[in-house]
């Protein structure tokens, strides 16, 4: 009886002994496999949302790698949009159905976070926003101009033209992709913004053409500008600036390559002109009109024709 009962308590040992271990092991390989899982659908929503690298998996928990996600190096990038005037909205979330923060507008830079397919993740008033990537490009885009009349810029570069740019006081002479010369220009008292109505002291942007030489000029010589052009006319009609014949008769001038009429609440007269003195481009003096030096006009006068186009950038 005492071999018996030895026996007997010695495979109860043993049974206890087994079944611990065994359930250990399995449980324990059920915990890894659930927390590779978990890990691996964080990483890969992580990198859905941030745009970051899933080559290293953090051995925090997933919840804890979900609230501290990798850190993303900013880049500098610029708005580039097509047309004059347009704005590239900045949404709360990546959707355009969600709520809009506000508006970027041509040549702005944004320092973005990431990219992931058709958004870009930026810094934005403090915050975070989110834009469509294919409106960013990696150099500052050259200025939008307004079309006042079915220009084809493709052609240009085949012809004298002259180029001005209001920010940098500067006006380029050019034929084909040759600069003939860059000169000094004095502009309206009021220079900054497209002009809007007469007497308001702006000099106006877009593209015109010279329509007309004038050799006895106040100011030296002259050369008239096609302000107002049919994007002028056609935002003083909806303003209720103009008459809707006085719309017709700008339209009309402006189809024919001839003077638009210059009367109209929009003003006109805008000139590229010269001086009544030695020197008068060191400040911005005159009613609306680009003002050069008299050697400067000279030197316009003999290269530009009725038809000639300018170019005027903000």
């Amino acid at each position: 009886m005492n071999l018996e009962k030895f026996i007997f308590y010695l495979v109860m040992l043993c049974i206890i002994m087994i079944i611990p271990f065994g359930c250990q092991k399995k449980d324990g390989t059920s915990n890894s496999q659930i927390i590779s899982g978990e890990q691996e659908v964080e990483i890969t929503n992580n990198k859905k949302i941030l745009g970051s690298s899933s080559d290293s998996v953090p051995s925090k928990s997933s919840a804890s790698y979900v609230s501290s996600p990798p850190s993303c190096s900013t880049r500098t990038m610029y708005v580039k949009l097509n047309k004059y005037g347009s704005k590239l909205n900045v949404r709360e979330t990546p959707s355009i159905n969600d709520n809009i923060i506000g508006e970027l507008d041509h040549g702005d830079s944004v320092e973005v976070l990431s990219i992931q397919e058709e958004w870009a993740k930026i810094k934005f008033n403090q915050g975070i926003g989110y834009i469509y990537a294919k409106y960013l490009v990696d150099k500052e885009p050259p200025q939008l101009l307004p079309t006042n009349e079915g220009t084809n810029l493709e052609n240009v570069k085949e012809e004298i033209h002259i180029i001005v740019n209001k920010k940098n006081r500067s006006l380029q002479l050019r034929k084909r992709n040759e600069l003939i010369g860059e000169y000094k220009i004095a502009l309206g008292f009021d220079p900054v913004g497209h002009k809007e109505r007469e007497g308001d002291g702006k000099t106006p942007e877009g593209i015109y053409y010279i329509c007309v030489k004038n050799p006895k000029s106040k100011y030296y010589l002259s050369l008239g500008l096609s302000y107002p052009g049919i994007s002028d006319a056609k935002r003083g009609l909806d303003s209720g600036l103009i008459t809707q014949k006085e719309y017709d008769e700008i339209v009309n001038a402006i189809n024919s390559g001839k003077r638009p009429p210059w009367n109209t609440p929009l003003g006109g007269q805008i000139m590229i002109h010269g001086t009544d003195t030695k020197s008068k481009t060191k400040s911005d003096w005159t009613e609306g009109c680009i003002a050069v030096d008299n050697d400067v006009m000279d030197i316009l006068w003999e290269h530009c024709t009725v038809g000639t186009q300018v170019f005027i950038y903000p």
